[in-house]
């Protein structure tokens, strides 16, 4: 009877044990299961791209690709570019491609392309047309500027009194006579501009804006906090410097360009280009005057002994 029992109980046991193995299986497939998206849908405004699209499963990791060419198979891909990653809590994607391109999407499950699965359905995941944002040309918006501009006025000398008739003094026909300072007045107005311009003992390091620390939700950002976190973040100035230049080549929204404005300022500034720092960093000064005022003031120091 007692081995009958032992039989019985290591049978339940076992049938228990299995079991416990075929849930653990069945949830970590179904933490596998990759989003499938579908209805891929491709528009353009004035400056960017919008894609839109469905998911299948909420929470996953997506990659989107971006070609200048159609995606129809893996050789196609190999040549595309990733853009971004992002997840599946939004079915929307903006993104700020150079103007004049026509240009093809993809959006995937990370997971598929981390395991080597990829998956490309024209129409679903793939848009099968190309689309581009108009380029503007740039003559055309320097003309109207022209026309545009208003005319000074015309420069107003009286000679006489309107009131009197009499003769007015012609004080603007002449500059005034230029006089020399005296040595103790040199000294004095040395003294003053000593105390102005005088150096502060602080010194300046690279800066990264707190919002640019933060996950990118677009393609100009994620592009602009790649460049940041690599050459920028490892004072490869150079790089940093060339990688700054191209990427304010091309048309970005107004925050995206004054960040750029700012980051390229610091880096002429660390190139010892003072000049060329001073200028970029103007460019923003009423944007950003908390940011910017700490190293203009201390340009003007350096150009000042310079």
């Amino acid at each position: 009877m007692k081995k009958i029992l032992l039989l019985v109980s290591i049978m339940i046991l076992t049938i228990i044990n299995i079991n416990a193995q075929e849930n653990t299986l069945t949830l970590s497939n179904i933490n596998n299961i990759p989003n499938k998206i579908t209805n891929i849908v491709v528009s353009a405004t004035e400056k960017a791209i919008e894609i839109t699209f469905d998911n299948s499963v909420e929470n996953r990791e997506l990659v989107i690709y971006r070609s200048s060419k159609p995606i129809n198979n893996y050789n196609d891909l190999i040549n595309a570019s990733l853009i971004a990653t992002f997840f599946s809590s939004t079915n929307k994607y903006i993104d700020y491609p150079q103007p004049g391109i026509p240009y093809f999407y993809i959006i995937m499950d990370s997971f598929l392309t981390k395991s080597g699965k990829y998956v490309i359905n024209p129409g679903q995941n793939v848009s099968t047309n190309s689309i581009l944002i108009q380029a503007v040309d740039s003559t055309n918006n320097m003309q109207k500027r022209e026309t545009l501009r208003n005319q000074p006025l015309p420069y107003l000398d009286l000679k006489s009194s309107i009131e009197s008739g009499k003769l007015l003094l012609d004080s603007y026909s002449e500059l005034p006579v230029k006089y020399s300072l005296t040595f103790e007045s040199s000294k004095i107005v040395d003294t003053i501009l000593n105390t102005i311009y005088k150096e502060d003992e602080f010194e300046l390091y690279p800066i990264i804006l707190e919002e640019d620390l933060i996950e990118s939700v677009n393609s100009e950002e994620y592009q602009l906090k790649r460049i940041l976190e690599s050459d920028f973040n490892d004072k490869n100035w150079v790089i940093a410097n060339k990688l700054l230049s191209n990427f304010l080549s091309v048309d970005h929204s107004e925050n995206i360009t004054k960040k750029a404005h700012f980051y390229l300022a610091q880096v002429y500034f660390f190139q010892n280009s003072y000049t060329k720092s001073f200028l970029e960093f103007t460019l923003i000064q009423n944007q950003m005057p908390k940011e910017t005022k700490p190293w203009m003031d201390k340009l003007l120091t350096y150009m000042k002994n310079n």
